[in-house]
């Protein structure tokens, strides 16, 4: 914790409960140069808010000059915070104007001719331009926040880590896309984790691989069943195959053997 930072936090922070909140969780993890990486479930759970308040409230600090965010740049891929204690000045800081002497020769004082009713005042405001001038986030950003939404931080940061690595960038629609097939799955972070561990760039939520799937047993069998259930039902697949042979070649006007197996015995499951 910097002393240092959380003075001058409490002192000049930003007027907004919320992001008084988050900015102090932070300026309780950084060093004397403004700079830490805790997670954002961290920073939630300290500030005492829900995860997307908490992210809200780091967007306003970020537009307001409050904080300078570099996106995986903390250890393990964590967003890395950098606080600006100094983003509002209080008015009795600001410097005070010093009165411009008046001209050796300005002796006399010439008289003010009033300006006219009808005169039109002149009124420079900021172009749109300059109003609407804001950081424009990275492609990798714009992803974060889409898929943090459904999946935790370190989840989407490992995956978004990946295909940046491969350069696999995501449009805005891709990330859309992804966070649409994560929603509502009890299993988001594994599926994440998974397309990471295998250099996919691509999620696959049916994926047997998957341990908190219905898709198959891990061991070849692709329907779940294991032990007499499944040699039960290889047993049925067998005999389904043979008898359909058979009428096949009845069919075709040839003799067939009956349901005998080629030895005179008789077919059986084994049901051990």
């Amino acid at each position: 914790m910097s002393i240092k930072i959380m003075s001058k936090i409490w002192e000049d922070g930003p007027q907004k409960h919320g992001a008084l909140l988050v900015i102090l969780v932070l300026a309780d993890r950084a060093d004397d140069d403004g700079v830490c990486w805790p997670a954002i479930n961290t920073i939630a759970k300290k500030a005492r808010m829900t995860t997307r308040s908490a992210q809200r409230n780091i967007r306003d600090l970020e537009a307001a000059g409050w904080l300078t965010i570099q996106t995986g740049g903390g250890r393990k891929g964590s967003n890395k915070y950098i606080i600006n204690p100094d983003a509002r000045v209080t008015p009795d800081k600001k410097t005070p104007l010093t009165p411009a002497s008046p001209p050796p020769d300005a002796r006399v004082a010439q008289p003010l001719t009033p300006a006219s009713p009808n005169t039109p005042i002149t009124i420079n405001e900021p172009s749109i331009k300059e109003k609407n001038a804001r950081p424009k986030k990275s492609d990798r950003q714009i992803a974060f926040d889409i898929l943090i939404h459904v999946a935790s931080e370190d989840a989407v940061n490992g995956f978004l880590e990946m295909r940046w690595k491969k350069r696999a960038t995501m449009s805005k629609r891709a990330s859309e896309l992804i966070a649409n097939q994560l929603r509502g799955k009890m299993n988001a972070d594994e599926i994440l984790d998974l397309s990471t561990q295998n250099n996919w760039t691509g999620i696959f939520p049916e994926s047997k691989q998957l341990k908190g799937g219905n898709h198959g047993n891990g061991n070849g069998n692709p329907t779940g069943a294991s032990g007499a259930h499944a040699q039960l039902i290889a047993a049925f697949a067998e005999n389904a195959a043979r008898y359909a042979a058979e009428d096949a070649a009845i069919a075709a006007g040839k003799d067939v053997d009956g349901p005998d197996e080629p030895d005179g015995k008789p077919f059986a499951l084994d049901y051990s």
